[in-house]
């Protein structure tokens, strides 16, 4: 209960040009106490950015028009003040690495097939570096 409590502060974009990821998302993290706001695609996580204010971005990695790393580095450029966390989730043969995430301003990187415990687990550890900002 203690979790429930700290993660109904705690606000995830997650930005996916699929709207069954979005969903599947949304399912996962919500039971478990996470507000949930979503982005269709790279340019609509940009539009809505500043008015979202989210605590964390979820950003899938392979969309059209605007990949995940190409969004995560128009973030960290273009606002300054975004200092949320930004997981990449990726597809294990997509070839994607930490250290590429890290190079486009990424905080994380998740791979598929997605474990609802696993995806809580990365979004606890860095909801609980936020706060620790935050409080500091």
């Amino acid at each position: 209960m203690a979790y429930m409590v700290r993660r109904q502060e705690v606000s995830v974009l997650c930005v996916d040009s699929s709207t069954t990821n979005l969903e599947d998302l949304r399912l996962m993290l919500e039971p478990e106490g996470f507000v949930v706001l979503s982005a269709r695609g790279g340019y609509e996580c940009l539009s809505q950015l500043h008015r979202l204010k989210p605590a964390m971005i979820l950003v899938e990695a392979t969309m059209p028009q605007l990949d995940g790393l190409a969004t995560c580095k128009r973030i960290r450029s273009a606002f300054k003040d975004i200092t949320a966390p930004i997981v990449l989730i990726a597809e294990k043969t997509a070839g994607l690495t930490v250290e590429a995430v890290s190079a486009a301003g990424g905080n994380d990187l998740i791979t598929r097939p997605l474990k609802a415990d696993k995806v809580i687990t990365v979004l606890d550890g860095w909801s609980m570096k936020v706060k620790a900002v935050a409080a500091s």
